[in-house]
């Protein structure tokens, strides 16, 4: 068995876990449609394999998967997660050796704590389980929130069909027994390949790969919505996620109360003006008015000293523009001494 490695760990159930099907609100939903691909709707490809041909790290390579879409969605671009990162969560996640995880503790510690990718750490908001065999409601889970995480148990026909490049798992009567569990990113439900069954299509090992709606029912085992973050489900009147419904949920399962709304933010202060363009014609003629007052000038020196105040005027202006204080206090303490040598003040 060539690149292949599996690391899902037993399913555990819990019976707090948030099921999706409580927090959705009927009658606020979108319509589903019959077929949907969220890369093709992102417009980017991911075909990366975050190390799972060497170690058990499936259920991170899943998460890592997924928060590239979550990415891609709210930034806009592709977030540079590395091998390494995959690794050090994994392991830290192991305790270090390779052994596999659970999802369900993974997904706990993923909204507790996140995760070091892309050079910072992400957190998801919460995850609900989907009724797997629900297939409407996987639909709308991969439909609503950028994908679907799930378990499975891998048969043999399917490692057979995958190592001949045949990226399309059925049913068959003679599975040749479980290969092992693995942790899977569901981003579409269609047909691809040629094959014209639709179906739920996942990213596992740097492919993409179809399965039947049959072969989804028998092997999966374990599925789940995740919630990245609130910020797209804050219009009560339309949105199909029931955020209070959730957030009592969640409250009642840590036994933290439910945040209060968020007061708005204070009004910026004003940005106080910066040298530079009428500022700094307003700072030079304050200069000058501090000189003593011109009554009159001699004749005989009246051109040459204006032509000189110019000038200086001109430089002080642009120190102040580039910021260069100390050559702008120099031209006005010229200007001052040069009228001083040839104004005549008024002394009353």
């Amino acid at each position: 068995m060539a690149n292949i490695k599996f690391g899902k760990l037993a399913t555990r159930v819990d019976r707090r876990t948030i099921k999706l099907a409580a927090i959705l609100r009927p009658d606020k939903l979108p319509p589903i449609p019959d077929t949907y691909d969220l890369y093709a709707a992102l417009g980017f490809s991911d075909s990366r394999m975050f190390l799972n041909d060497q170690l058990g790290d499936c259920v991170i390579a899943q998460r890592a998967h997924q928060t590239l879409a979550f990415e891609k969605f709210e930034q806009g671009q592709v977030v540079p997660i590395t091998d390494a990162e995959v690794k050090a969560e994994y392991e830290a996640e192991t305790g270090g050796p390779d052994v596999g995880l659970i999802m369900l503790d993974s997904l706990n510690k993923w909204r507790h704590d996140g995760w070091a990718a892309a050079g910072r750490n992400y957190k998801i908001h919460a995850f609900a389980s989907i009724d797997w065999r629900n297939h409407q409601e996987v639909k709308e889970a991969i439909y609503l929130f950028t994908g679907v995480a799930f378990g499975m148990q891998v048969p043999q026909s399917a490692i057979d069909d995958f190592e001949a490049g045949k990226y399309y798992w059925d049913v068959k009567p003679d599975d040749g027994g479980i290969a092992g569990g693995h942790a899977v990113y569901a981003p579409a439900y269609m047909a691809i390949g040629g094959y014209d069954t639709t179906g739920p299509v996942c990213l596992t090992w740097g492919r993409r790969v179809q399965m039947t709606w049959a072969f989804w029912d028998r092997y999966v085992d374990e599925a789940y919505a995740i919630i990245d973050s609130l910020d797209d489900w804050l219009a009560p009147a339309t949105d199909p996620l029931d955020v209070p419904k959730l957030e009592q949920y969640l409250s009642e399962i840590t036994g933290q109360p439910v945040p209060p709304d968020e007061p708005p933010a204070p009004p910026a202060p004003p940005v106080p003006p910066t040298p530079g363009g009428c500022f700094a014609w307003r700072w030079f003629k304050r200069q000058v008015a501090k000189l003593p007052r011109v009554t009159r000038l001699t004749v005989g020196v009246r051109l040459p000293v204006l032509v000189a105040e110019v000038a200086l005027a001109a430089i002080a202006i642009t120190a102040l523009c580039l910021d260069h204080d100390v050559i702008a206090a120099a031209c006005a303490t010229a200007i001052a001494t040069t009228l001083d040598k040839v104004i005549t003040t008024d002394s009353g």
